[in-house]
């Protein structure tokens, strides 16, 4: 059996200048709606509730609508099949201000198990199911508009249906626009104060294609053992952006404009990889911290911007690989990359790029605490007050360090991270560069994408945003 598909469709404005109201040729007062300038408006279906002025409307029949009632069909001859409303005053909708008229799910009766019938908000869609515990439960949320919360997500009530998430049987919540898994983007906004969940016991949890923003102090996501993020935007918090532990999987994330951690793991078989944090003038202790032993920090972008700032780059403990970064700091005063406590042991570093630490006490990479590195080298180091800090033994030695005597990256005060010709693969030999010119590994986290035949390249970022 496959997975069980859920919908939520969080309501749609369709009162604003992106949308025109148009007089129908049949029926009283009714008007049926297009994108502005005329047409039909993209991924709009039959929606299982309209509102006016904040009241549920009951769906009629197009031509023969009452007073708050709904439709959908094509009854003047466009040649697609739209929404049809008429209001409880039978006024013009484009007279009304804007988010007067919304369309979208409905939490009052459906089922969820298509857009046609999609829940309205996430809370109300995981109290109403019956978790599936042979195969989970997959929460498709539509994009387009906010699902604006009044809690964290609780899962209680799911819960008891029929017991916690397992391996085989897990929870999913995943973004799409027309059809599930098209990679649409659905948005989770915290109303200044909720986080999207906080669960630090709520394992097997996977968000995809997720926005989460406005969540407040609260961190905009925290789950326990094997949970994942893939492709989740976290923004305009001071609390952190996303945390999760042992067995945690962080890939291809975007946080920005968070007061507390971006990107937290505890080891174990975590990996956080692929990542864009971006500092946005904001302050907080380490952009990326894999705590516990066993975890991989790798082919991440990290945009300290703020000048002076005392933020490290990341943070990692015992047996962690940490390689193919890049990190650019404006004359900050932390570190790069980092052990977190006395005599860390098989720390493998390589790969990475370090720039502008330069400020009072600035290091690129630091093992001061007495840490043990087993394989280490192939960083570059640039523009930083220290560029070393080690103790404690090399076990191996990779390959030199680089430091170059300018910025490696095209223009990292301008956010672009990309590396100068100069120090690409195919003119400074990488670590892991390929065996010909048409087959290599770039230093740091911003690859160029190889096109067929090998010939020009193109800077690929590999992250969301």
């Amino acid at each position: 059996m496959a997975i069980t598909e859920i919908y939520v469709w969080p309501r749609w404005d369709v009162r604003n200048t992106s949308y025109q109201w148009t007089a129908s040729g049949s029926g009283t007062a009714e008007y049926y709606l297009e994108v502005s300038g005329g047409g039909a408006v993209p991924n709009l279906t039959d929606p299982p509730m309209v509102e006016g002025n904040a009241i549920d409307f009951t769906q009629g029949t197009v031509g023969s609508l009452s007073a708050s009632q709904f439709d959908w069909g094509d009854n003047d001859s466009l040649g697609f099949s739209t929404l049809y409303v008429r209001l409880a005053d039978d006024a013009d909708p484009d007279s009304k201000s804007t988010g007067f008229v919304k369309a979208g799910g409905n939490d009052t009766g459906t089922v969820g198990g298509s857009e046609s019938v999609a829940f309205e908000t996430i809370q109300y869609a995981l109290d109403s199911v019956t978790r599936d515990n042979a195969n989970g439960d997959r929460f498709n949320i539509k994009a387009g508009a906010a699902d604006v919360l009044t809690a964290a997500l609780n899962l209680t009530i799911y819960d008891n249906s029929s017991g916690l998430p397992t391996a085989t049987a897990p929870i999913y919540f995943e973004g799409y626009t027309s059809a599930q898994g098209d990679g649409g983007i659905g948005v989770i906004d915290g109303n200044g104060t909720y986080a999207m969940i906080n669960d630090s016991n709520l394992d097997y949890v996977h968000i995809k294609d997720i926005k989460v923003q406005d969540c407040g102090s609260a961190t905009g996501i925290t789950l326990d053992n094997n949970c994942s993020c893939f492709n989740v935007e976290v923004t305009d918090t001071t609390g952190g952006g996303i945390r999760v532990e042992s067995g945690g999987h962080i890939i291809g994330c975007y946080v920005h404009n968070v007061g507390g951690t971006p990107l937290f793991a505890r080891g174990g078989g975590s990996i956080i990889a692929f990542c864009n944090v971006c500092q946005d003038g904001r302050t907080f202790t380490t952009a990326i911290d894999m705590e516990q032993t066993g975890g991989v920090v790798c082919f991440n972008r990290v945009e300290l911007d703020s000048s002076a700032s005392a933020s490290d780059g990341i943070m990692v403990q015992s047996a962690s690989a940490v390689f193919n970064n890049s990190i650019y700091s404006n004359a900050g005063t932390g570190n790069g990359i980092m052990d977190d406590g006395t005599g860390r042991w098989q720390l493998t570093w390589f790969n990475n790029i370090i720039e502008g630490f330069s400020g009072t006490g600035g290091v690129g990479i630091n093992t001061s605490t007495g840490s043990n590195l087993l394989g280490y080298g192939a960083n570059i180091l640039e523009n930083n007050a220290t560029d070393e800090s080690l103790s404690g033994d090399t076990g191996f030695s990779l390959q030199d360090n680089d430091t170059p005597a300018s910025s490696p990256y095209t223009s990292a005060s301008t956010s672009d991270m990309s590396l100068v010709s100069g120090q690409k693969a195919g003119a400074y030999p990488g670590l892991l560069k390929g065996s010909g010119d048409t087959s290599f590994l770039d230093q740091g986290g911003i690859q160029r994408e190889e096109p067929t035949g090998g010939s020009a390249t193109q800077t690929s970022y590999g992250y969301f945003g």
